[in-house]
């Protein structure tokens, strides 16, 4: 857990890197179990957030900066007038209509 006191903002980078290295070699140096060696690594966590958070702040900037447009081509195109298909439904229901008209036909050829 990350102490609520613990500011390293006023920091520069290179700082940031240097309390790193320096709460590391401290862990080196004591005992791993102990309430010490906990706050140590709470100190040194506290460190590597401020030094993660600075980074992706510098690659957001950059990246920002960078960004441009990049023509690549022009995209044509042509619209042609729609044909006005009749509606499935019409079609379907004249197409029965004649099956069924043709089916009384020739049973009516039948009975004659």
């Amino acid at each position: 857990m990350i102490h609520p006191l613990l500011d390293f903002s006023d920091l520069s980078v290179q700082e940031l890197l240097e309390k790193h290295q320096e709460y590391t070699k401290k862990l080196y140096k004591i005992e791993p179990g102990s309430s010490l060696y906990d706050s140590v690594q709470s100190m040194r966590e506290a460190v590597h957030i401020e030094y993660q958070e600075r980074l992706y702040l510098q690659t957001f900037k950059d990246n920002k900066e960078q960004q441009e447009v990049i023509e690549i081509g022009e995209i044509e195109s042509t619209t042609y007038a729609q044909r006005n298909y009749p509606d499935d439904g019409k079609i379907l229901a004249s197409e029965l209509a004649k099956l069924y008209s043709k089916k009384e036909e020739s049973i009516d050829d039948q009975d004659s």
